[in-house]
């Protein structure tokens, strides 16, 4: 099925009617991300306990990358971390499944592809293809 069509299924479904199980779902990716932060905090402090080669220009340097990898990856870690406490604040406030774009209902099939979702594929696709302030010339 094309990424833009959604089954009527999925489009009739209003994820307000399953918050509950929506908040579970959004909790149990909560646990698997800080998980994962933990991994990678504990792998970068080992990383950078085991330093690099003294003397050895190429070792260093391979070792400055591997502290740089897990530093991006924490990163990113961190900010789904964020778009899942985004989406728990919204299913607080009962704005969970509405796109913060246009305010209409994400399709369910879009929603359990990727629960923590801000955005409806239109607008996603929309503000995916928008430039980057920092690429805008301004």
């Amino acid at each position: 099925m094309d990424p833009g069509q959604h089954s009527p299924a999925a489009l009739l479904a209003d994820p307000a009617d399953h918050l509950p199980q929506w908040r579970d779902r959004l909790e149990r990716l909560w646990v698997q991300q800080a998980s994962q932060i933990t991994g990678l905090s504990l792998a970068f402090r080992d990383a950078a306990a085991a330093g690099g080669a003294a003397g050895n220009l190429r070792l260093a340097e391979a070792h400055v990358a591997r502290l740089q990898q897990i530093v991006a990856r924490m990163a990113s870690a961190h900010r789904g971390l964020a778009e899942i406490e985004a989406a728990l604040r919204r299913v607080d406030t009962g704005r969970y499944g509405l796109c913060e774009q246009c305010g209409l209902r994400m399709p369910t099939d879009w929603l359990d592809a990727a629960p923590q979702a801000r955005y409806c594929p239109q607008c996603r696709a929309y503000i995916a293809a928008r430039p980057s302030p920092a690429n805008c010339g301004a």
